[in-house]
């Protein structure tokens, strides 16, 4: 027999989707927990629909009578997109004590979480709310950001330490100088842009009570939170999947353990790796390798709703082109990364140094198979109006900043000790469109927040006397005045070089 409050939500849910009735003995349980937490939860559509997911999954799962442990795998390989995830955290942990079972290892219990610890919007995948306007303060940025695989910035400057720390390599230097070649900069027609700033989500971080150790007491470290989770594929060609639960993000990576090598057998035979390398005919059409990124992202429910479609990444192919045949051998990659444009409201975002800001996929090209995937986030944010950029002439100062800055970087490579001769490479740009950028901003406690600003975005249209190690990428020129006024003095955005 059920209490009426029970009955009631039972009865929503139906209302909302009668396949849930089926499911009754299942929901009485998670809906008498969400009970015993004082959530008083009001059910949405949405929250329906994911809870039907949850419990078709758990259904398979538990006719199978697989282990938590497999529970878990299987949930991260289910068509489930992170959005349900959040919404299965929400549930599972708000169990008065939840018993998470590891293999070979005693029950881990995680105490009941607050009512405030989670709330429903965590669990979007996308959101934006407005504030007030300029609520956000001076928008100051860094000049880089933080970045696992850095490359260079759009704006940066080092200044002599910097500049005398190099080394040079053997032949030319170069610097750029910019020309606008497009036709005339439609700007936008408000006097105001809007800038968004991403929320620290803050995905379900109950506090943990782990069991005595011997090598440890690690109920000394009280009031802990869980901020990430790691877990680990025990099979072929499995993988580890990474959650941080603070800023909303996985990653996914290769289990190196469980991939095969063709090289872990050379065991230093350089004429062994010389014939594992690739050559260009080894590579795939464009077509193959985003068709097997586009079929990871589907298996694993990875919500690509406001994403581009893929592209691959050919940037290696700079350095190959201009490479004498002869000494070609090992510049073939064995893995191409597919970038999938992070788009708002259709518009693409880009980071400061002019790549899409995205999901990345990495595809291996001997195996045909994904080996890793990452910037999978929630975007949340708050969006507040800033003063924009109102006349072109501020876009072409900017540019001729920057080639003040190249100006002075020319002098400043002819100066150092072992620099060789400086060259010139003039970057012609052509008719921007309008998109959005990323920033990185220092906050007080020393961490990094991100904003998505307004930007026009300029193709390089030609380049004259290139080095060859030239990749064209987009200029980037944010459309809030205070950001553009800033990028005085802080030199000029540089061109992407492949080493």
């Amino acid at each position: 027999m059920t209490n009426p409050q029970l009955q009631q939500i039972l009865e929503d849910l139906y209302a909302i989707d009668p396949e849930l009735r089926s499911y009754e003995a299942e929901l009485l349980p998670l809906v008498q927990t969400l009970l015993a937490g004082k959530r008083n939860p009001k059910p949405t559509k949405e929250f329906a629909a994911q809870l039907r997911r949850i419990l078709q999954e758990r259904a398979a799962t538990l006719s199978a009578k697989t282990s938590m442990a497999d529970t878990i795998a299987s949930f991260f390989q289910s068509k489930t997109s992170f959005a349900v995830l959040g919404a299965f955290l929400a549930v599972a942990i708000g169990a008065p004590t939840m018993y998470v079972a590891l293999k070979g290892a005693d029950p881990m219990a995680l105490p009941p979480m607050s009512d405030t610890d989670m709330e429903e919007s965590a669990m979007r995948a996308y959101d934006v709310a407005p504030t007030a306007p300029e609520a956000f303060g001076k928008l100051g940025v860094s000049a880089t950001a933080p970045q696992a695989n850095p490359r260079p910035q759009s704006g940066g400057g080092g200044g002599d330490a910097a500049m005398s720390s190099l080394i040079f390599p053997p032949g030319p230097m170069y610097s750029y100088t910019y020309e606008y070649a497009g036709e005339e900069i439609a700007l936008p027609e408000s006097d105001t842009v809007n800038v968004l700033r991403r929320k620290q989500v803050q995905l379900p971080a109950s506090s943990v009570s782990l069991p005595p150790l011997d090598i440890i007491d690690m109920g000394t470290f009280r009031d802990s939170r869980v901020t990430n989770v790691s877990l680990s594929q025990d099979s072929k060609n499995g993988y580890m999947v990474t959650l941080d639960l603070q800023e909303g993000s996985v990653s996914i990576y290769q289990n190196y353990e469980r991939w095969d090598d063709p090289f872990r057998n050379c065991n230093g035979d350089q004429s062994c790796y010389d014939r594992l390398q690739l050559s260009l005919s080894d590579v795939p059409s464009d077509d193959t390798i985003i068709t097997i990124a586009d079929r990871f992202l589907q298996e694993h429910g990875i919500d690509t709703s406001r994403y581009g479609a893929g592209a691959v990444d050919h940037q290696w192919k700079v350095n190959y082109e201009n490479t004498p045949e002869a000494d070609r051998r090992g510049m073939v990659p064995d893995t191409l990364a597919v970038i999938y444009p992070f788009t708002i409201n259709g518009t693409t975002v880009y980071e400061q140094y002019g790549s899409p800001m995205g999901i990345s996929v990495n595809v291996n090209l001997r195996n045909k198979a994904v080996t890793g995937a990452w910037n999978i986030m929630v975007h949340q944010y708050d969006e507040s109006a800033y003063p924009a950029v109102k006349s072109a002439q501020q876009i072409t100062d900017f540019i001729e900043r920057m080639n003040n800055a190249a100006g002075d970087m020319r002098i400043m490579m002819a100066e150092q000790e072992g620099a060789g001769e400086t060259e010139e490479t003039v970057v012609k740009l052509g008719t921007p469109t309008q998109g959005f950028a990323r920033y990185y901003r220092s906050k007080d406690n020393g961490s990094m927040e991100q904003l998505l600003v307004p930007a026009l975005i300029f193709p390089v249209a030609e380049t004259v006397n290139p080095p060859s190690y030239y990749s064209p990428t987009p200029v980037v020129v944010p459309l809030a005045s205070e950001l553009l006024e800033e990028a005085e003095g802080q030199g000029q955005p540089m061109p992407l070089m492949m080493q």
